[in-house]
């Protein structure tokens, strides 16, 4: 739905994922405000020294599908 901001690749094997973020801000601002304002942690791949504009994202939580809409309603 927000193809224009974020953008990745299924995992081959496991729950991890990165996903590219096409933002207006350092994504460690973004990430920061994101779960100041809406409750969900996403975690910025610099904690992890990768470079990028990229979060690393669990897709196996159980209100992973929850987590979305809220993102989703943030962003609209």
């Amino acid at each position: 739905k927000h193809s224009s901001l974020f953008s990745w690749h299924k995992p081959n094997q496991g729950i991890l994922t990165t996903v590219r973020c096409d933002l207006n801000q350092p994504i460690e601002q973004w990430c920061r405000q994101l779960a100041q304002q809406t409750g969900i942690l996403l975690l910025p791949t610099s904690l992890f020294a990768l470079q990028g504009n990229y979060v690393r994202v669990g897709l196996g939580k159980k209100r992973f599908a929850q987590s979305l809409e809220r993102l989703d309603n943030y962003l609209s």
